[in-house]
């Protein structure tokens, strides 16, 4: 009976420890993460092409929808914590993670809580008619024409 209880307690830690994965992917994905209250601001996108996950971090310009952008594999630890791959000059300027060599790229760690994705002292949260991801979309359409 115990073996039993115990087979029972451990499909249910597993099944539970699989699902957080997927909840947190399923909770981000295809959603434009802002934040706009550094300078014209920077955000995050979520999406999977071919079962892979993506995210394309995006950094929002001043005349333009966006001044620059990195798309990077992602990666959900067992905590739930999103880990993506930066160029180390993006971390340091528009995340705040302290960097030394700017030419390399950096491990970010995004966590979701509480409706918003926290990145150091940076909230990120979805707001209604920001579309940014849809410009370069168009952007690489246009270059492979």
């Amino acid at each position: 009976m115990r073996k039993l209880l115990l087979i029972c307690l451990l499909a249910v830690f597993f099944v539970c420890g699989c699902s957080n994965e997927s909840d947190t992917w399923d909770t981000i994905v295809n959603k434009e993460w802002s934040n706009l209250e550094v300078w014209a601001g920077s955000g995050f996108y979520f999406h999977e092409d071919d079962n892979v996950k993506y995210c394309t971090f995006m950094i929002y310009g001043s005349g333009v929808n966006v001044a620059g952008y990195h798309t990077s594999e992602v990666r959900i630890d067992e905590n739930r914590i999103v880990v993506i791959q930066l160029p180390s000059d993006y971390a340091s300027s528009y995340l705040g993670d302290e960097v030394l060599d700017v030419d390399s790229m950096s491990t970010v760690e995004l966590i979701y809580s509480a409706g918003m994705i926290l990145v150091n002292d940076n909230e990120f949260e979805v707001h209604e008619g920001i579309s940014n991801y849809e410009y370069i979309i168009e952007i690489e359409d246009e270059k492979s024409e």
